[in-house]
């Protein structure tokens, strides 16, 4: 059975993340929840380390915001923080906002490059030392500069 509770740590790593990384700078002040999941989702018959997902308007009267944020934490067993870091990184590169609407960014080319050009190919095997580790680290800590 999945189990999903609401995640403060994840909170304060995204919205470090929004604040501090150019790219995600749009989603200031968009109301995401972040959540940590007991569920070993897979799809296509591999881990799931994240998910984002626009929450229907028929159900924001019991989930108060428009995009959830689930990282799966079975999934996450053996990353290190920075790598859970970049996880929350790829999710928040889903959230697509204009002035009007908002949307689920799909995958493409261009979001898997940029992760792979800052953080390496193997950026989300257990025990890689990956690139970039002020930003993560800063983001991993909840600091606020």
């Amino acid at each position: 059975m999945d189990s999903r509770t609401i995640s403060e740590k994840y909170a304060k790593i995204g919205k470090y993340l929004i604040e501090n990384v150019g790219e995600l700078s749009h989603l200031e002040g968009e109301n995401i929840i972040y959540l940590s999941s007991t569920h070993a989702k897979k799809a296509n018959r591999k881990k799931v380390l994240g998910q984002c997902e626009k929450v229907a308007d028929k159900n924001k009267w019991a989930i108060p915001c428009d995009f959830t944020i689930t990282l799966f934490e079975p999934n996450l067993e053996g990353l290190s923080m920075e790598q859970i870091v970049v996880v929350i990184w790829h999710e928040l590169l889903h959230v697509g906002v204009d002035d009007d609407n908002k949307w689920i960014e799909p995958h493409d080319l261009n979001d898997f490059k940029m992760i792979i050009e800052k953080f390496g190919v193997k950026w989300s095997v257990p025990g890689t030392v990956i690139n970039d580790k002020v930003v993560l680290m800063a983001a991993a800590e909840g600091r606020t500069e």
